[in-house]
């Protein structure tokens, strides 16, 4: 049962969520996310985005952005190297590490003395509770409660039985409670799962409005060029009535007289082709009405946008979470690693006893 539980914290807290093994110098990120020290540098460098004077990097879990600032060539292994190591997880891989040796290699009672040549042990002290040669009991446990070895297993053998019965129905016990982890555990993968589904719906809306405006973008430009092409005949007319503007002020600076009435001829005919051409003009776009553009927002996303406010919440009867505490008007930052839950049970307790 002990072997059991063991093996399901290692999976459900000391493990990578990159290489899905144990942690090995397990790292944390700004995050509170926890990877193995190989694997957080390998992600990143083939995840890393750069650009002066910065770098961007992005968690591979949840995705939150860390920026770091760079002068130069950045180096990933020296960074992830001096990120900060979780004491809670480093002193609990090592308990763990100690129970499976022992559970490995069980205590074993010495059958040899070594103070004595190798004597065999086979004599019991019960007033000391040790295992010894005779010679070590007659010169040191005179005034002791002494036996042979096989009397005092026998002796002590229902006591023993007692302790293991007596252990065995806390460990039935544990199992039965243990059960409830086992739930968690399973809605917690469903959750996540449901999370990954519709963070994938999403993106595929997200990448489908992205091209839908690309498309209204182009759009936009075919119905410009349009526009530009009806209104070529305007521009052109506008352009001759200009030119015709600066030909007159031209001519009204000449100080020879002969030239100027030369001219004045040549500037009424101008006159004439080019007002008659933009009158013309002006009464085609009368016709046609003014030209405009608009963006017509489709009206189930305009209300979807109106109405939007979060996508959802976690709904848990966890102690603690935000959807266990009535009296939280907002919602808890979800724990991210076993320093993050440690360090919200330590302020909880602490507002409990200012209360």
């Amino acid at each position: 049962m002990a072997r059991r539980l063991a093996t399901n914290l290692k999976d459900e807290y000391l493990s990578c969520s990159i290489c899905l093994d144990q942690y090995q110098q397990p790292k944390t990120l700004p995050c509170d996310h926890i990877f193995c020290q190989q694997c957080l540098t390998n992600h990143l460098t083939q995840n890393i985005t750069t650009s002066k004077p910065q770098v961007e990097i992005s968690c591979p879990v949840c995705r939150e952005k860390t920026i770091v600032k760079s002068k130069g060539n950045f180096d990933v292994k020296s960074w992830v190297k001096a990120l900060p190591t979780d004491s809670l997880v480093g002193s609990l891989m090592q308990t763990l590490n100690m129970h499976e040796t022992c559970a490995r290699s069980p205590d074993v009672l010495p059958k040899l003395c070594k103070r004595h040549g190798g004597k065999p042990c086979d004599a019991y002290c019960f007033t000391h509770s040790q295992l010894m040669c005779w010679e070590c009991a007659a010169r040191d446990h005179r005034t002791c409660n002494v036996d042979s070895a096989d009397k005092a297993k026998h002796l002590v053998q229902p006591e023993i039985e007692s302790m293991k019965k007596d252990l065995e129905s806390h460990l039935t016990r544990a199992r039965e409670m243990s059960k409830s982890d086992e739930t968690f555990k399973k809605t917690k993968s469903h959750v996540l799962k449901s999370l990954q589904h519709f963070e994938r719906r999403l993106d595929n809306v997200f990448t489908s409005a992205k091209h839908q405006l690309s498309l209204l973008r182009t759009e936009v430009e075919h119905v410009t060029k349009m526009h530009l092409d009806e209104r070529k005949n305007f521009y052109e007319a506008v352009q001759s009535l200009l030119e015709l503007k600066c030909s007159i002020e031209i001519s009204s600076t000449e100080q020879e007289a002969g030239k100027l009435f030369a001219s004045l001829e040549n500037l009424k005919k101008e006159m004439e082709s080019s007002v008659s051409q933009f009158k013309s003009i002006g009464k085609e776009n009368e016709s046609c009405g003014e030209h405009y553009v608009k963006f017509v927002v489709d009206e189930r996303l305009q209300d979807f946008l109106n109405g939007y406010s979060s996508v959802g919440f976690i709904d848990s009867n966890v102690p603690g979470s935000s959807s266990a505490v009535d009296s939280l008007s907002t919602p808890r930052s979800a724990p991210v690693s076993l320093s993050h839950i440690f360090k919200r049970s330590q302020s909880d307790s602490s507002v409990n006893d200012a209360d």
